[in-house]
């Protein structure tokens, strides 16, 4: 990861069930400590561009997404993070997209805490 604009990125999230879903993209924005923005492409293993068809997902899932973290503290202890990716929400909710997301935020919260 090159967390920087023009910077780029390519990652496996590994479901529970064991189903590899290959990233990549590029950071547009990265203005520290509140925004993170950066595009979110279908990829396989070796980087390459797919479509959601060819990677074996619900085709109507967008090729390309475009992802916004942003990030707000609280107080000295605590830090909001509103996450939002461009993409039809019934869409994400059926592939699994929306729930993936709270999981990791919820790991992230949970490895935080320790």
């Amino acid at each position: 990861m090159d967390i920087r604009p023009g910077g780029r990125f390519h990652s496996c999230v590994v479901t529970p069930e064991g189903y590899e879903c290959w990233c990549a993209g590029e950071y547009l924005e990265v203005s520290a400590p509140e925004r993170i923005v950066y595009t979110l492409n279908i990829a396989d293993e070796l980087g390459n561009l797919r479509t959601s068809a060819e990677a074996g997902m619900d085709p109507e899932w967008p090729s390309e997404t475009l992802v916004t973290v942003t990030f707000r503290a609280l107080d000295d202890q605590r830090t909001e993070i509103t996450l939002h990716q461009v993409a039809p929400a019934d869409v994400a909710r059926r592939t699994g997209a929306y729930p993936s997301w709270l999981q990791m935020l919820d790991r992230m919260e949970a490895q935080l805490g320790e």
